[in-house]
């Protein structure tokens, strides 16, 4: 006697699809977070070279709170678009899941399906 199993219904590239969704967002943090370090790097070396030509105190608080307020600026900029990937990730995780549930589900039907048959085949073929 010989098992098979039918998965022929089964579509799992949809799921294949929404992982590869997943290192597209990882990428794309990295990205932010690369920005980021390039813009404040870019700011510091601006804010320094001021701080090198201010002539009187007040002029360098006035760059160094410019420079704090762009870095503050940049900073909650880059918290936002991050969040922003987090949640689209978070959200498609959630219909992930989902799916993955509703797949094991078919499988674990159709295996039983299989199962109750092989029981069948042995009972029919013992008597």
């Amino acid at each position: 006697m010989q098992q098979s199993f039918d998965t022929a219904g089964i579509d799992i590239s949809g799921m294949i699809d929404r992982s590869i969704g997943f290192g597209d967002k990882a990428r794309r943090i990295g990205q932010e977070t690369l920005n980021l370090s390039v813009r404040n790097f870019e700011s510091a070396t601006n804010a320094g070279r001021d701080l090198a030509g201010a002539r009187t105190l007040a002029d360098a608080t006035r760059i160094h709170f410019d420079y704090m307020k762009k870095l503050m600026a940049a900073f909650t900029d880059h918290s936002r678009k991050i969040a922003d990937i987090m949640t689209a990730t978070a959200e498609q995780a959630a219909e992930t899941g989902e799916q993955a549930a509703q797949a094991t589900q078919k499988l674990s039907q159709r295996a039983m399906e299989t199962a109750d048959r092989s029981v069948e085949k042995v009972k029919d073929s013992s008597f």
